[in-house]
């Protein structure tokens, strides 16, 4: 379980990374479809 907590971690991070190079574009949308790629 630490494992998978370490890397959601890492993968979260690259996504906040990610999500700063396109923040000239639409923010919201990316971080919802993130979100339900996950999750949903």
């Amino acid at each position: 379980m630490l494992t998978i907590t370490i890397f959601e971690l890492q993968l979260s991070g690259h996504f906040l990374v990610l999500i700063r190079l396109l923040n000239l574009q639409s923010l919201p949308l990316i971080h919802y479809a993130f979100w339900l790629a996950l999750f949903g």
